[in-house]
């Protein structure tokens, strides 16, 4: 399984932004498990995959808290990740799941301009 993450049409690539302002143990952590990712792709047991709206899932883990990373399928082996949350909640954020949705929108227009 391939990961890519969602980059603007400036570079910036949020969720790798996000994970970088992780503290060090929780970097490690979700690397890890986004690493397992690629190797084992859904079958990888350290993390759950969840539908949340059509064609947006998440990967929920849970690390000290309960973390979301929204992701869509570019192809049936490749991933985008789209945006990470640290939830606090158990209902998504309206704003996260808009942000998610305009990013997936952005990368499956992109994909259907490819072909």
């Amino acid at each position: 399984m391939d990961i890519r993450y969602y980059a603007k049409n400036s570079g910036r690539m949020p969720v790798k932004e996000a994970i970088n302002t992780l503290p060090i143990d929780e970097q490690a952590d979700v690397l890890a498990r986004l690493k397992g990712i690629e190797e084992y792709g859904f079958d990888y047991s350290r993390v759950q995959f969840k539908q949340v709206k059509g064609k947006l899932w998440e990967i929920k883990y849970k690390y000290r808290n309960q973390h979301r990373i929204l992701y869509c399928m570019k192809s049936s082996e490749l991933i985008v990740l789209l945006h990470y949350v640290k939830k606090k909640t158990q209902k998504l954020e309206t704003n996260d799941l808009d942000i998610s949705e305009k990013r997936m929108m952005e990368v499956l227009n992109e994909c259907a301009k490819q072909s």
